[in-house]
């Protein structure tokens, strides 16, 4: 049940599960482009925040790239790019949508790597230019971990781009009600939330506040450059990437984040 205490291994597998069973509906209901890279619900793309720079040419780890979509959308800017999943639902549905999104020339600028990010053992040291990930670290159990393991996969010259959940969002009750302003719900420092998914399994989120994340990254070698709060927009551009409005309502992300991007560069 939700609340029942279980190590982080424990949850971990009931994630991936998760995902194993969830993709095809996820997939179908999002429809996430392979066009553009994208950052969160109602948020701006790359193509407006221009944080990766010229990807043309760079060796780039999507961690946590789920379908794929980012890591396709960067290989047609002119990268090269490995995404990395623990999900190998998801990791099939992204070989797949590869195969049928880019060309052959294309198609041998991309690969895909099954791994716990919190360990990434198969994935090679020193190899990246560019860590980026989207939305992805909300599943995250041990940040330091995560975080000393991405500053070794990146060049001495490496930056990391990385966007997840807003933790001031997380403090709202998820089950708004239409009244404005939104209800809160949970502490900010709180730390920590449960649910159930569809199949009753009891799923942990870690949510570091803004101040953990800083003293993360800074532990784990990286400087932190940027940090972004993107105000929701309504663009045609932002929808296409990702549509997530029934789950994260552009009227409640007015008052409250919804988005926190942060770029990070080795120390």
């Amino acid at each position: 049940m939700v609340g029942e205490k279980s190590g982080d291994e424990i949850i971990k597998h009931r994630m991936m599960e998760h995902w194993d069973d969830d993709y095809k509906r996820y997939q179908e209901k999002h429809k996430i482009s392979e066009n553009l890279v994208h950052y969160g619900p109602n948020c701006p793309t790359e193509d407006d925040l221009h944080l990766l720079g010229d990807v043309r040419g760079k060796h780039i780890a999507e961690f946590g790239c789920g379908g794929g979509q980012c890591s396709i959308a960067l290989v047609k800017r002119g990268a090269t790019c490995t995404g990395i999943d623990f999900s190998r639902k998801q990791l099939e549905f992204a070989q797949g949508l590869a195969e049928k999104s880019l060309d052959a020339e294309q198609r041998g600028r991309i690969q895909f790597i099954w791994s716990d990010l919190e360990r990434m053992d198969a994935v090679p040291d020193s190899a990246f230019d560019i860590g980026f990930s989207a939305f992805c670290f909300d599943w995250i159990q041990d940040f330091p971990r995560l975080f000393a393991g991405i500053r070794r996969k990146l060049k001495i010259s490496g930056f990391l781009v990385f966007s997840l959940g807003h933790p001031f969002y997380k403090c709202l009750d998820e089950q708004w009600d239409g009244q404005l302003p939104p209800k809160l719900k949970n502490p900010y420092f709180q730390r920590e939330d449960w649910e159930e998914d569809e199949q009753g399994r009891a799923i942990r989120y870690k949510i570091p506040t803004l101040g953990d994340l800083f003293s993360f990254l800074a532990d784990a070698g990286f400087q932190v450059e940027r940090l972004l709060e993107p105000e929701p927009i309504n663009s045609k551009g932002s929808v296409e990437a990702w549509d997530f409005s029934d789950d994260y309502p552009p009227e409640v992300a007015r008052y409250v984040p919804v988005t926190l991007i942060i770029k990070a560069s080795v120390k």
